[in-house]
């Protein structure tokens, strides 16, 4: 996966392995130069092949003398063990749901957009997909064997979905996680002016504002399911 990263941002890349078996994996990822490690020429081959400004290691330990022996003077060791792992995983969590957020809150702006590419006109790549868009965009990345990339779809729409059901709007969970604590902190202060429990919300009233949210969503993914047939979002030029 990270072979195929870096291949993609125009990279060249070599790759080091301890067997055929992983070594026909890395050729397969599209790695430029696949070289044993466990050779002894290996440092060699690697500085035939060009000066190397990115390194990115998971065993230092083992492979520290080997990475030194072929990084270039101004170049850049990477690692992570397991403990930084996870730390590192936890800040991009946070940063993903962070941007997730931002681009729930520019929907509104985007909608223009998606209905101009309806008449013909470029599509925005920035403008919202629906099921169709994504399970196209999934599709082309199979298609070209870019499997990392399928990958950080299908998290980034799971993202999405989880933090889209979460705004405080019905009929989404979060709008009865709302309604939960609007009860709760509705309680506390009546408990606190001596005051009987008023009950739970009446959820009959806030019916007509739970079909404007459908109707309104409804129309939404009317207009990104026509964009993502009629002037689709494509990640490979054809």
């Amino acid at each position: 996966m990270v072979v195929q990263m870096a291949k993609a941002l125009g990279a060249r890349v070599v790759t080091t392995v301890s067997s055929p078996a992983k070594a026909a994996l890395a050729e397969k990822a599209g790695a430029d130069l696949v070289v044993n490690y466990r050779s002894p020429d290996a440092a060699d081959q690697v500085r035939a092949f060009g000066p190397v400004d990115r390194v990115i290691e998971v065993a230092l330990g083992a492979n520290f003398q080997l990475d030194l022996a072929t990084a270039g003077p101004h170049a850049t060791i990477v690692t992570y063990g397991p403990v930084d792992s996870l730390r590192q995983s936890g800040m991009y969590t946070g940063r993903v749901f962070a941007a997730m957020g931002g681009a729930i809150g520019r929907i509104p702006e985007k909608i223009p957009a998606l209905w101009n590419s309806l008449s013909g006109k470029p599509r925005d790549p920035n403008t919202p997909i629906s099921v169709v868009g994504a399970s196209r965009l999934g599709g082309e990345t199979v298609e070209h064997g870019a499997w990392w990339l399928f990958l950080n779809i299908l998290i980034t729409l799971n993202f999405f979905v989880g933090v889209f059901n979460l705004l405080p709007l019905l009929p989404l969970d979060g709008g009865h996680i709302a309604i939960a604590w609007f009860e709760r902190f509705r309680s506390w202060l009546y408990a606190r002016l001596h005051r009987p429990d008023p009950g739970r919300v009446n959820y009959l009233k806030l019916m007509p504002f739970t079909y404007a949210v459908i109707l309104i969503f409804g129309g939404f993914t009317v207009l990104t399911v026509a964009a993502d047939i009629v002037n689709p979002i494509t990640l490979f030029s054809k």
